[in-house]
């Protein structure tokens, strides 16, 4: 199998874990033009690597310094890659990504660069094939984010939020380095509301966390279907409800269930990302 050299990639995604969490991530910031996926030059990589087989969309590669059980998570990647890619298929509706790299990586978090760059460095925790194809699914989404083009934005905590929240129910949370929506829930700016708006950014923990908890009170409080939520597509995740329910009280209508059942100053106790539907 060939060794490849590579560059440096222009995005990181770091571990959101609370008030300690931090992002060594490399903004690059670019428009969403799907036009620029054929412009980004694939497989040449950041560090040598070894080619563990392909699928019709994916070939699967793992970073020479891991151990040789990163090739067991490899093999997993491959044998779920294609079902996680048609299921996102589906949600999206429209065009499709034509090919991924996947480069198995250390670390618990995932790289590509701009919001239209396909080649995917995915963490891997020991032998845990879960953890990585969640991570995979996450950056995948970002992709099929920019072509599909209707407002989800990578670099915002938007699109940000719809990757943790596919990556979340095609693969469940793997420990809680990704749960974000008790940092907003609990946290120390009174619920700042990032559903009429967009924090610039995607490592923000608190917008990523409301922005999070209004995607899974749009799929399980309101029951509209992922597909649903995904083909509604906006600038903001307002825009998205109102597309879908004709309504304007986005942000009044969630925030007042959730403080109904989590008041402010109290300890929400909540443990993942999504404790809809709440009666």
């Amino acid at each position: 199998m060939p060794v490849k050299n590579i560059r440096r990639p222009a995005r990181r995604r770091a571990p959101l874990n609370g008030a300690g969490g931090r992002s060594d991530r490399i903004l690059f910031n670019v428009k969403n033009d799907p036009s620029t996926i054929a412009e980004t030059t694939e497989g040449q990589f950041f560090f040598p690597v070894t080619e563990r087989g392909e699928t019709t969309h994916f070939t699967v590669f793992t970073d020479d310094a891991l151990l040789k059980s990163s090739i067991q998570v490899a093999k997993g990647v491959l044998r779920q890659c294609e079902t996680d890619y048609n299921r996102l298929a589906g949600i999206f509706g429209g065009p499709r990504p034509s090919h991924f790299n996947v480069i198995v990586t250390s670390g618990n978090g995932g790289v590509h660069e701009h919001c239209t760059g396909t080649d995917l460095y995915c963490g891997s925790s020991g032998k845990n094939t879960e953890f990585t194809n969640r991570i995979v699914v996450m950056e995948e989404v970002e992709v099929f984010e920019a072509l599909q083009n209707l407002g989800w934005n990578c670099q915002a905590s938007n699109g940000e939020a719809l990757s943790r929240v596919l990556g979340e129910q095609l693969h469940p949370p793997q420990g809680e380095n990704l749960i974000t929506a008790p940092i907003w829930l609990d946290g120390d700016q009174g619920r700042p509301d990032f559903v009429t708006q967009n924090h610039p950014g995607d490592v923000e923990p608190q917008s990523i966390g409301c922005a999070v908890l209004f995607m899974y009170y749009l799929r399980f409080q309101l029951g509209f279907q992922w597909s649903e939520i995904v083909q509604a597509g906006g600038a903001t995740l307002a825009d998205v409800y109102k597309k879908l329910t004709g309504k304007n009280d986005a942000f009044q209508s969630f925030s007042s269930l959730l403080e109904a059942h989590f008041p402010k100053g109290k300890p929400s106790g909540l443990k993942d990302d999504n404790p809809f539907p709440l009666p």
